[in-house]
């Protein structure tokens, strides 16, 4: 039924994200087919009703923009590295806040690769647009499980590795799940919804990154099988 819904609003909705957009912005020429990518963000906001809202991956903050005009009640957290890296581009958050400074809208530069917990209590939607690299994506989606009543994945089909992280998450931790749905479009996008046991899962208890440090140049010369060859 919700997805009916989306697919729904999705059809009637005009939005335009290019109102909003950044003149200077890299990525212009594709900017046209982009608008029915924001209308479906629209549309999933618009019918999910979120009054509050955390984003891993801001860039420009079109997503920020496009769900505070579904959402205008809405708080909004946006994360991003504030890097060139994985799509994103350096100093592009200014403008983020510049088109949001109408809204109760927060930033935070950081790199969410590098966090064991998300800030804040919980959220009505966490939207996962950062690292899309599969691992990445599948920590962040980690990041957001204790976090969020809806988790909202940009890209599903965007990369094989992409899509199997995602998947695996889903399979991983399927006690944690009520249900996902994939909404077909530009890169596609997975929606699942938590159920409320996913408030007691710990990334703290399962994370890899206590363990880097000890991943050092010591160990794999001495200490790692093989070393001695």
């Amino acid at each position: 039924m919700v997805t009916e819904n989306i697919l729904t609003e999705y059809h009637l909705n005009t939005f335009d994200f290019r109102e909003y957009a950044y003149p200077d912005d890299e990525f212009a020429y594709l900017f046209e087919e982009w608008v029915p990518y924001y209308r479906m963000k629209y549309a999933i906001c618009k019918i999910l009703r979120p009054s509050s809202i955390l984003e891993i991956g801001v860039r420009y903050g079109y997503s920020a923009i496009t769900f505070l005009k579904a959402a205008v009640k809405a708080t909004y957290v946006g994360i991003d590295n504030n890097t060139d890296t994985y799509g994103g581009s350096s100093g592009a958050i200014h403008w983020a806040r510049k088109i949001t400074r109408d809204y109760d809208a927060s930033f935070i530069i950081a790199d969410s690769q590098e966090m064991i917990s998300l800030p804040g209590d919980r959220y009505d939607l966490i939207h996962i647009d950062g690292q899309q690299d599969g691992d990445g994506t599948f920590h962040d989606l980690e990041l957001a499980l204790p976090k969020a009543r809806w988790i909202l994945v940009d890209g599903y089909f965007w990369s094989s590795e992409n899509m199997f992280s995602a998947t695996h998450f889903l399979k991983k931790y399927s006690r944690f799940i009520e249900y996902a749905t994939i909404i077909p479009g530009y890169a596609g996008d997975l929606l699942i919804k938590t159920n409320d046991s996913a408030k007691s899962f710990g990334l703290q208890e399962c994370s890899y990154l206590p363990l880097k440090s000890e991943y050092d140049y010591d160990y794999f010369q001495k200490d790692c099988g093989g070393y001695d060859s």
